[in-house]
């Protein structure tokens, strides 16, 4: 992943974004954006990448 496809909040901020940069996805790639939530922990972690081609559809797994 290009080091400036996303940015986000400044490390021990409070805030939740991200702002994405499209012009660093490149022809026939495909962004993936996967969220994982602990609700026992009251945590969220996101992950950013970039996939060469098309990608499956995604599926959801119960909590």
């Amino acid at each position: 992943m290009p080091l400036g496809l996303a940015e986000g909040p400044a490390p021990g901020s409070n805030d939740s974004y991200f702002r994405l940069h499209p012009q660093y996805i490149g022809e026939n790639q495909t962004l993936v954006y996967t969220v994982r939530v602990d609700r026992h922990a009251h945590e969220q972690r996101f992950v950013i990448r970039l996939a060469n081609g098309p990608v499956a559809p995604c599926e959801q797994i119960p909590a």
